[in-house]
């Protein structure tokens, strides 16, 4: 009984290291986006597009940006989820 006790820890701490890596490099990702769109940003101003392509590019990247939150939020939620059952086991 023991070594199964041990075997689950084991797997929920590799969990929820894994969860770790996966939430900074969301984290990563959805700040090297948020510059991406102040630098389009920038340039789409001094380009010659229209408001409508400006908001057309500006928008695609905002709907990538809120994508990653999202599994940002819900890898955060899982990672909140292991650590109760962590602290149960205990």
């Amino acid at each position: 009984m023991k070594i199964i006790k041990i075997t689950i820890y084991v797997l929920l701490l590799s969990t929820i290291l894994i969860l770790f890596y996966k939430i900074n490099e969301y984290q990563d990702i959805i700040f090297v986006k948020q510059e991406r769109i102040e630098m389009l940003n920038k340039n789409l101003d001094e380009a010659k597009l229209s408001d409508k392509e400006k908001d057309k590019y500006i928008g695609e990247l905002h709907e990538s940006v809120n994508l990653l939150q999202s599994r940002l939020t819900t890898l955060e939620d899982k990672l909140k989820e292991l650590s109760v059952f962590q602290d149960k086991l205990k």
